[in-house]
């Protein structure tokens, strides 16, 4: 209008909604010449008598310059006004419009919306607005199906405001969803939507699907790494799980949940952090993708304890003068670490200052380094010494270390007891022979040289035989020093009922006791079943080392009578006491007795034939000083093991493990155990004093009976405080030996011409966590047409060997054959099948 007409008025006027019927409202109307030259403009009055103006007059306008022209809107309806003005000058006629609006509604509705690609069961979401541009409040409402939502479904918008819609699309499988959405606007129109996705399956796989951490040793972490990558177009949402939960868990994995953006990848990081020796760890997780695909990723290990080694296995004092003043004999043992981490240990029932001194009966050997047992006969009577001293070692199986001595005076010589000796007494002792009295040892071995004499008279060959049978005999077989054996010694301790001498009781609770009087014995009833006259005397420690300074000049425990006889097969009765020095003070020690056949005193009684080593008998004895009602110390315990998880076990076989309770506190710790009724768990020693700063070693065995699991709940009584103990949870599983067989036990080979062969694969599995030895036992029948590989071998706990067979048939027809698989359980501890009962199961091809 400018350039064609030289005036510039504008788009027109307009009075939007919210004006008033029956009120006047007035509006500008500026007229500018554009031009450059001046014009003359007229103007004709709005046909419409709701719009008015002042009478037309002819308007001159110079160039640059302005007019202005006031329209007056005069309603009386509420409705749409429309009119216009006509203007006019030397070039033509133009209009300019004039116009009143009544309110409206006015929606704003996309018209489609793309997901692109989705992974399949997963949901999109995407969000859009709708708006209300009217001047009326409007109300929605959607409509839509297939695997498309929207929320919110229905609502209200005031004019001027827009609402934020969710769409989500979950597809379901592999396909193109194209829907069309309605929105209802009463107010407005139906806007149609169209709203578009692709469903697509993700896709993960993983550079490695067996990570084998091999041998750890308990209480390190091994680490190993593998990679998801997504491989598919949409972005890959993952789980990782333990398929299976029957054992305590001992491989962690991080992260166990994630998205792969499409293309992309991540690490997931497999701890195996064992806590229990002996544990064979094999652990399949499954990575799941939702709507795809599953990756099984095995994790296995085994746990190994720390190498701890003895520098000799045995200690001999020799001949020790007993005579004033007092000789100090010293012997010293190396313990070494052959491993790189601390490793615990405790001497089991021995006293700092028993029968022979020890300069410490626990403490830590540090990474590969030793640590120094120095061991002083302390006897004060002549007389010969023997005691087996078992060394828990934490984590490991436990350490032996025989001690040998002879003590004499001018008055009492006895023969010098030496390690051969020791070595056939407990030769005869497994072959049953431990009861014997001296007096049928020499019985036996004067029959024995009348045999051997016998046989020198006959033939030569059998002079070979005779002194083969003396020589095995005399020396006997050599101590295994197992696991199990050393481990029976700790549990039975004196109380074994096969034992040659055992006492009815091995800890003495004495409870509260007073310094100033002497309170009542506890009786003490020793059982000899040799066939010989014993003689018992007590070695008793000399003070108590954790006590006050008192207690340190004199016994604490007190046995009468001190030295006796006993006859064969009869019982001795002793009067044990305390005799506390101190208050409020808690006292536990190992109170020593020494038995010996009556004849051994002298060297003149006694020959290499009759010579028996004496047993040592090593009682516990507790007590306190602590007076009712009084406070006491407030124990500081540190549990290695809060939850002790047994490997699983054989039913009729027996674990061992050893767990440290360690006191962080100032004062010693005083512990019982509260075990209850239950036979499948023992705890040794089930009470005792942990010195300031120290660790006491327990050892806790289980034996399951049947196939189960097994979960109890035990309490450590610390410093008398019953109210709250110390609670540990032990945890066990009994298992047998099986073998699985996929369909059904039957295997079908292709059928094959004679002289040719046929194959086919056969995958078997342990479905227990116990490791198992196999053997197919091939039928003569079919030995010559059927081979399998291999044919034996030993599979550890849940894991799968695919076996091959091949059919070599001579003759022409059918072959069916039953083949055995016998399946034995392996015994952890030696390797081997042990005395387990072999399993037959058939497998029919």
């Amino acid at each position: 209008r400018a350039q064609r007409y030289g005036v510039d008025c504008g788009e027109g006027l307009e009075w939007p909604a919210g004006w008033v019927p029956g009120r006047e409202y007035a509006k500008p109307l500026v007229l500018t010449n554009k031009s450059d030259s001046a014009m003359r403009l007229r103007y004709r009055l709005p046909d419409s008598k709701y719009f008015s103006m002042a009478f037309p007059e002819e308007i001159f306008l110079l160039p640059g310059l302005t007019h202005t022209l006031v329209v007056t809107f005069r309603p009386v309806h509420l409705e749409s006004y429309d009119d216009a003005v006509q203007f006019s000058n030397e070039r033509g006629t133009f209009y300019i419009p004039i116009r009143a609006h009544v309110p409206s509604a006015a929606a704003v509705v996309p018209e489609t919306l793309d997901f692109g690609f989705c992974p399949v069961d997963e949901t999109a979401v995407r969000t859009f607005p709708i708006s209300n541009r009217g001047q009326l409040p409007i109300t929605f409402e959607w409509s839509y199906d297939g695997p498309f939502r929207l929320s919110p479904a229905s609502g209200a918008m005031p004019p001027g405001s827009s609402v934020t819609i969710t769409a989500r699309f979950t597809p379901s499988d592999a396909t193109v969803c194209v829907a069309r959405c309605v929105c209802t606007i009463p107010e407005d129109r139906a806007h149609v939507m169209t709203l578009e996705g692709i469903g697509k399956y993700p896709f993960l796989a993983s550079d490695y699907e067996a990570i084998n951490f091999g041998r750890v040793l308990v209480g390190a972490t091994a680490r190993a790494e593998f990679r998801l990558s997504n491989q598919s177009p949409v972005s890959a949402r993952y789980f990782i799980s333990q398929r299976e939960r029957d054992a305590a868990r001992t491989v962690s994995l991080a992260p166990v949940s994630g998205v792969i953006p499409p293309g992309g990848a991540e690490t997931v990081t497999a701890i195996f952090r064992p806590d229990v020796r002996g544990t064979q760890t094999r652990e399949i997780y499954d990575v799941v993708t939702t709507g795809g695909n599953r990756i099984a990723i095995e994790c296995a290990g085994e746990a190994i304890g720390p190498i701890v080694e003895l520098s000799a296995r045995s200690v001999d004092f020799g001949d020790v003068p007993i005579e004033e003043p007092r000789r100090t004999v010293t012997r010293v043992v190396q313990l070494q670490n052959r491993s790189n981490s601390h490793v615990p240990f405790q001497l089991h029932a021995v006293e700092e200052n028993g029968a022979f001194a020890v300069g410490c009966t626990a403490g830590v050997v540090p990474p590969r380094l030793s640590h120094t047992l120095r061991l002083t006969y302390s006897f004060s009577e002549p007389g010969n010494y023997y005691r087996r001293v078992v060394i828990l070692v934490h984590n490991q199986a436990p350490l032996c270390l025989d001690v040998v001595g002879t003590g004499f005076n001018d008055k009492k010589r006895p023969m010098t007891l030496a390690l051969p000796v020791v070595a056939r007494a407990r030769a005869r002792a497994r072959r049953g022979l431990h009861l014997l009295s001296p007096e049928e040892l020499d019985a036996s071995a004067s029959a024995k040289r009348a045999r051997s004499a016998a046989l020198l008279e006959g033939a030569s060959s059998g002079s070979g035989e005779g002194e083969s049978e003396g020589e095995g005999e005399s020396e006997g077989d050599q101590d295994e020093d197992d696991e199990v054996e050393l481990m029976n010694e700790v549990f039975y301790g004196c109380c074994d009922p096969t034992a040659a001498l055992a006492f009815d009781e091995e800890y003495l609770d004495f409870g509260a006791a007073s310094r100033l009087r002497v309170g009542e014995p506890r009786l003490l009833r020793l059982t000899n079943r040799t066939r010989g006259k014993i003689a018992v005397r007590w070695a008793l420690p000399h003070g108590y080392a954790s006590g006050g300074s008192l207690d340190r000049l004199g016994a604490v425990f007190a046995v009468n009578p001190a030295t006796c006889d006993v006859a064969p097969e009869s019982t001795a009765t002793f009067k044990v006491h305390f005799l506390p020095r101190s208050d409020s003070q808690h006292y536990f020690q190992r109170l020593e007795c020494v038995a010996s056949f009556k004849s051994m005193r002298s060297f003149r009684l006694v020959s290499e034939d009759n010579f028996v080593p004496p047993w040592s008998l090593a009682v516990g004895a507790h007590g306190h000083t602590f007076a009712p009602g009084a406070s006491r110390f407030i124990a500081q315990p540190l549990l290695s093991h809060p939850v002790l998880s047994f490997p699983v076990c054989h039913v009729g076989e027996t674990g061992y493990q050893t767990v440290s309770l360690t006191n962080e506190g100032e004062t010693p710790m005083m512990f019982s155990l509260r075990t209850g009724a239950n036979c499948n768990f023992a705890i040794v020693p089930p009470a005792g004093v942990v010195p300031t700063l120290g660790t006491q070693l327990l050892a806790v065995r289980f034996s399951p009976t049947e196939v189960a699991q097994y979960d109890r709940t035990v309490s450590l009584v610390l410093n008398g405080e019953e109210a709250n103990p110390l609670k540990m949870r032990l945890l066990g599983a009994g298992s047998e030996a099986s073998l699985r067989l996929p369909h059904g036990g039957r295997l079908f080979l292709p059928t094959t011409c004679v002289g040719a062969s046929s194959t086919a694969c056969l995958t078997i599995s342990n479905p227990t966590r116990l490791p198992l030895a196999y053997e197919w036992d091939l039928p003569e029948s079919a030995a010559d047409v059927l081979s399998v590989s291999p044919a034996a071998g030993v599979l550890s706990g849940k894991a799968s060997l695919q076996t091959t067979w091949v059919f070599s048939p001579s003759l022409p027809g059918p072959m069916l054959a039953k083949v055995p698989c016998l399946v034995s359980a392996v015994d952890s501890r030696t390797g081997g099948t042990g005395s387990y009962e072999v399993l037959n199961q058939v497998l029919t091809v």
